[in-house]
């Protein structure tokens, strides 16, 4: 919509400018849970933030390729007459959500077990954290033009028309605001997990309510997505397969979790401690 912000004479991209937000959003917030609720150090909690955005920077940019690598390797018959220039532009060229998700995943759990840190307080206080970071980064997306929505008739409620200087929406079409929808769903997980994580002092809470609820709503906006550069295997998307994943993931840790507490509570009937 507007992919480029002016301030004070210095032309800004609208996306970039957002992630600084969105950043530094998360930043505070980390600081004021960490002390309104004293389960982990702020200083570590910090700490585990800047790893985290490191390890999410190199994945979000890193999983679209070996996504497109895996497809080139699958289907070369398809990309045989493509010259290495041309793979490469195929590739390259956008972030990944899911990749900086992952990223960011992999070096924090890597940063905790180097300095023994407790893993699930960091993740119950980061996932508030993430949502609104991922919130304000979504209207990035829509002030920029890139996860667009489905094509919708001229008069509808929910669409929006992108002008000529759009990042990648096809200027002049009204489009589904995906976006703006997955912003306000996000700004709502961010609300409710920001209040589970004040009023429960039940460890890894947060981080269950997240891995269940966000991977359901990206699986189904999904299916409103109408970018078409992103990858497809049959009638799911790549982000549906790994939604799919977090999802089992989520209801594993549950079930996980149920089952370590029914055997400490087995252990301290049989040694006789009340």
């Amino acid at each position: 919509m507007y992919p480029y912000i002016n301030i004070f004479g210095i032309t800004i991209p609208a996306y970039g400018l957002l992630l600084v937000v969105s950043s530094a959003a998360a930043w505070l917030l980390l600081v004021v849970l960490s002390k309104k609720k004293k389960r982990i150090d702020t200083e570590d909690a910090s700490l585990a933030f800047l790893i985290g955005i490191s390890g999410g920077i190199i994945g979000a940019v890193a999983l679209r390729p070996l996504i497109k690598l895996v497809e080139i390797i699958i289907f070369r018959e398809k990309y045989k007459m493509f010259s290495a220039g041309e793979l490469l532009d195929y590739m390259v060229g956008e972030i990944v959500f899911y990749g900086g998700f992952l990223g960011g995943i992999i070096a924090v759990v890597l940063f905790c077990r180097k300095f023994k840190i407790e893993i699930v307080p960091l993740f119950d206080i980061g996932v508030p954290a993430l949502s609104l970071a991922h919130a304000i980064g979504r209207m990035g997306c829509f002030l920029g033009g890139c996860c667009y929505g489905i094509e919708l008739p001229y008069n509808h409620p929910f669409a929006v028309i992108y002008p000529s200087v759009s990042a990648a929406a096809p200027p002049g079409v009204p489009l589904l605001a995906v976006p703006v929808i997955e912003a306000g769903f996000l700004l709502i997980l961010f609300a409710g997990l920001t209040l589970i994580y004040l009023k429960s002092d039940k460890a890894g809470l947060c981080s269950l309510i997240y891995l269940l609820i966000y991977p359901m709503g990206r699986f189904i906006l999904e299916f409103f997505r109408g970018d078409i550069l992103r990858g497809r295997y049959g009638i799911f998307t790549t982000s549906q397969f790994i939604s799919a994943g977090i999802f089992i993931f989520g209801i594993c840790y549950f079930m996980f979790g149920k089952r370590k507490k029914s055997i400490l509570k087995e252990r301290s009937e049989g040694s006789g401690v009340i």
